[in-house]
Order: structure tokens, then C-alpha cells, then sequence
């Protein structure tokens, strides 16, 4: 993903190195069926986490290790005391560990009782899709800085991490020194940032979320360089960075300058 920079971008690209990736699954896998198993059908190379794995694929080659296809051959019926029992028979285990998966970026948001202004619920307002300014502040939810947030920029997440850290110390930062006791995004830079991130990530191929429950494609991050959403932060400190009234009017207002 780093040598080809049209991988996630372009439709052809990406099906060719899947296929590779593909090739290459079935070149390490001894058994033809177990190896068609591994290989992805509903997604591309890079669209999902990659598996950064050394020697995985072999560990299916081993005896004493069992590929079996829960979601189309065999749908698991219950946990017994021996192990699991599919619709087929019951597989007995020593040891189960659980890897379900997750609901990335906005999921840990979902599952927490947010409310704003007037009781508005977080989850409710990001219903449709996340809405949100550089990914950090969310419209009618002041004070309440997201680190990681939604339509932050993803890739080396503790670099990205890092700089979102710096932003919102600076902002808390400008706020004591002025005596603000409230920070809000504005609406219109919520529209604006909302709007930057979708159009970012249509000539994208990570576009879909496969979570249950989800009803539509929602963009959870900006596409695109890190540098770019650098960039948009530091004009965000000086267009922000500088008090345009007295902190007791802001404080009344309900709106620092820094967002």
C-alpha cells in the first residue's frame, strides 16, 4: 500500500493486488477448499485491517488444526460445557477465545450515554453519519474533545494521535489563559468539515462498513495524506488563536474562537 499509491484509490488497482494477495494465500495453504476459505470475497486488499501475520496461513496446514465456516457451513447454535455445537455437530475445546470483532471509530461513541445541549443524544445526532469539525469537536456537544474521533486523519495512528493531542492542548491552553470556560465548533465549520471528508473519500474503495445494524455507508475518517489534515489544523490555531472579544462574552456566547 505504501509502493502503489492507487491501490485503495483505483477500482483495477486494487483488484490486482488482490488477486496477488489471493495467489499467494493459495500458494502457502496446502488444501485448495481451506485456502478458498481464506481468501477474502467481499472486500479488496487494504479496504479492511490487514493481517500483519508471519507464518498465519501456514498454521493451516498443521493436523491438529480445523478451518470451519461458521457464517455459511456450519452457523454456530451454542455454547456448550465441551465447546461449541454448530448445526452440524459439537466441536470440544480446551480452551475458547472470543474474537467477535468490533464497531471501529464510532462504536465506542455509540455505547456511551453522550447527551448534549437540551439531553440530545449523541448517537442520535450522528444517526445518518458522524458530524464533526477536524474530528475533535461535535455540534451541540461543548467541551467534549475527541481525540480520535471521527474524520480525524487514520495511518500511523500514534503520530495521529500526537498531533490531535497538541491541537486540543493548545485549545485548553488559550482557555485558561483567557478565561473561557466553554468551547463549541460553529455549525457552518461542521458543515464545511463534513463535507471536505465525504468528497475525500468518494474515489476511495474503503467506502462501506460491514457492521450490523448499519443501514447506510458512513464516512468515519478523511481520506487522503496526513499532511493535509495537518495543514487544515494549524490554519485552524491561526485563524482560532486570537481572542476577538472578551472572554466574559464568550463565556456568555457559548463559543470560543479557538474552534
Amino acid at each position: 500500500m505504501g509502493n502503489f499509491r492507487d491501490i485503495l484509490t483505483n477500482e483495477e488497482a486494487n483488484a490486482a493486488i488482490s488477486a496477488y494477495i489471493a495467489k499467494k494465500i493459495r500458494q502457502r495453504v496446502k488444501d485448495p477448499k481451506v485456502a478458498d476459505k481464506l481468501v477474502p470475497k467481499d472486500h479488496g486488499f487494504g479496504t479492511r485491517r490487514v493481517p500483519l501475520e508471519s507464518g498465519y496461513f501456514e498454521t493451516y496446514n498443521r493436523d491438529n488444526v480445523t478451518l470451519i465456516d461458521t457464517l455459511v457451513d456450519e452457523p454456530i447454535e451454542c455454547i456448550t460445557p465441551h465447546g461449541i455445537k454448530t448445526t452440524r455437530q459439537e466441536h470440544e475445546f480446551d480452551i475458547l477465545v472470543y474474537a467477535t470483532g468490533f464497531d471501529g471509530v464510532t462504536g465506542a461513541y455509540d455505547r456511551i450515554d453522550i447527551r448534549g445541549q437540551d439531553g440530545l443524544r449523541l448517537k442520535d445526532a450522528w444517526a445518518e453519519t458522524p458530524r464533526t469539525y477536524l474530528g475533535m469537536l461535535a455540534e451541540g456537544f461543548p467541551n467534549m474533545l475527541m481525540v480520535l474521533g471521527p474524520h480525524t486523519a487514520r495511518g500511523n495512528i500514534p503520530q495521529a494521535v500526537s498531533h490531535s493531542v497538541e491541537f486540543q492542548a493548545g485549545v485548553l491552553r488559550f482557555m485558561q489563559q483567557h478565561d473561557y470556560t466553554r468551547v463549541e465548533t460553529r455549525p457552518e465549520k461542521v458543515d464545511e468539515w463534513t463535507r471536505i471528508v465525504i468528497k475525500a473519500g468518494e474515489g476511495h474503495c474503503c467506502r462501506s462498513r460491514s457492521i450490523p445494524g448499519r443501514t447506510v455507508s458512513i464516512a468515519t475518517s478523511r481520506a487522503g495524506p496526513c499532511a493535509g489534515f495537518w495543514a487544515t489544523m494549524a490554519m485552524a490555531r491561526i485563524s482560532g488563536g486570537r481572542p476577538m472579544r472578551s472572554p466574559k462574552a464568550a463565556t456568555r456566547n457559548s463559543r470560543s474562537d479557538s474552534a
